[in-house]
Order: structure tokens, then C-alpha cells, then sequence
């Protein structure tokens, strides 16, 4: 009897953990992002591109050509830079007072483009981790971004290179936070962390899988529970 009972709990145990193994997320990884989170004057290189802030102006010097970018303001926070797969777009989220403004860039062209306003969000949900916000696809030029308002917020996504007729830039329901956003390494989901709803003080993961073949569209959403505070750090500290 004591044979069988071990038996039984090793079984369990086995598919236990092979349960846990079905359940890993392998996350997407964009070595080409840098976490800035400032508003003082300074200088940094991400791959072949260098960024200069002075004052309200942004320099980009890369292989193609050199862009200046009028910032909102003087006191505006550029929280994070993000280079696109292929390194042809640059995104960055910057915070001015109670505003957000996301930049994307086209380094081949110099076009600068104000995302948000693109997609027609005018609210400005600011309660995300600095360094998750945005996320590039890794197979694509489709950028991710947390937006939306106070106790509102949502994540948008664009495709840099589709018809925007042919998009639906929401890509989550409306959730009181979000906390972060990634892309799958396959690029097909969005995973991005959230409040639970079953514990109020837990945290979920969910997931939207991303259809793109003729349209950009949300499509099936899971969710993954995160059991306790230091998974939940583990999440934000891992690289996209």
C-alpha cells in the first residue's frame, strides 16, 4: 500500500510540473530598448543610433539621415526607447505632466509620427511600469502600447505598414491597470499584466492572440494567474 501511495504522489507530481511546463510563457526579447525615465539633458547610443536631448529637442543621428523632434515641453520625460525588429521605426512614450505622447519614427524617411493621436486617443493613462509600455512585435512592425485613462486603460497596437482601414487598434478589454505589456516570442500574442479579478490583490497575465493576415485584429483572450508578489516582480524585471 505504501508502494502504490508513492507511486501515486510521484505520477502526480510528474504531471504536475508537465501541467506547469504547458503553462510557460516564452517571452519575446528586444535587446535594441533602453529605459531613460528623464527629463535632464543627456546622451545615449541604442544599436547604430544615438539620441541627444537639449532642452525640448531631441537629435537622432543613424545611417540614413539626422532627425531633430520637438518634444511637448521642457519638463517632458522620455520614459523609454524602443527599436523596431528590421531597426527601421523608433518608438519612445513621453510623459508631460498629466499627458502621454508616443512617438514612433521612421529613421529611413525622418517621419515623425504621434501615435496616439493617430489612433484617436485623447485620454492619457499613465499608471504602467516606465520600461513596459511599448513593445514591438518580433516578427513585424506592429507596435503595442498601454494607453486609455485613470481606471481605464487598455492596450492599442498599429501596424506601421498596413492600410489603417484594415486595422483595429484595440487589443485587450478595458482593465482599472495595466501594468505591462509584451509580446509572445512568436510573435502571435500579447501578454500583458493586469489586476486579478478573482483577488484583488493578485495579478493576472492575459493574453490577446493578434490576428495579421489581411487585418490587424484581437482575437482569443486567456489569462495565466500569478501566485505571488515575487512572480509578479520576476514579470516586470524580465526583458521583453
Amino acid at each position: 500500500m505504501r508502494v502504490i501511495r508513492q507511486i501515486v504522489l510521484i505520477v502526480f507530481i510528474i504531471n504536475l510540473l508537465n501541467g506547469c511546463e504547458l503553462r510557460k510563457i516564452e517571452y519575446a526579447n528586444n535587446p535594441d530598448r533602453i529605459t531613460i525615465n528623464s527629463a535632464s539633458n543627456w546622451q545615449v547610443e541604442i544599436s547604430s543610433i544615438q539620441l541627444k536631448r537639449e532642452q525640448s529637442e531631441l537629435t537622432l543621428k543613424g545611417a540614413y539621415n539626422n532627425q531633430q523632434i520637438k518634444l511637448p515641453s521642457k519638463e517632458s520625460e522620455i520614459k523609454s526607447v524602443h527599436l523596431s525588429y528590421d531597426q527601421k521605426y523608433l518608438v519612445m512614450d513621453i510623459w508631460d505632466e498629466n499627458r502621454l505622447s508616443v512617438y514612433v519614427v521612421n529613421l529611413h524617411s525622418g517621419e515623425t509620427l504621434h501615435l496616439l493621436e493617430k489612433i484617436g486617443n485623447k485620454d492619457h493613462y499613465m499608471g504602467y511600469d516606465p520600461s513596459m509600455g511599448l513593445a514591438w512585435s518580433p516578427k513585424e512592425n506592429i507596435i503595442t502600447m498601454i494607453g486609455g485613462y485613470p481606471e481605464g486603460a487598455r492596450v492599442y497596437m498599429y501596424h506601421m505598414e498596413m492600410d489603417e482601414g484594415k486595422q483595429d487598434y484595440t487589443a485587450s478589454q478595458i482593465y482599472e491597470n495595466i501594468y505591462g505589456v509584451k509580446w509572445g516570442k512568436d510573435g502571435k500574442k500579447l501578454y500583458y499584466l493586469v489586476d486579478s479579478l478573482e483577488n484583488k490583490i493578485g495579478k493576472t497575465v492575459n493574453s490577446t492572440e493578434i490576428e495579421v493576415e489581411d487585418t490587424l485584429i484581437g482575437g482569443k483572450i486567456e489569462k495565466y494567474e500569478l501566485g505571488n508578489e515575487e512572480m509578479i516582480n520576476d514579470w516586470l524585471k524580465a526583458e521583453l
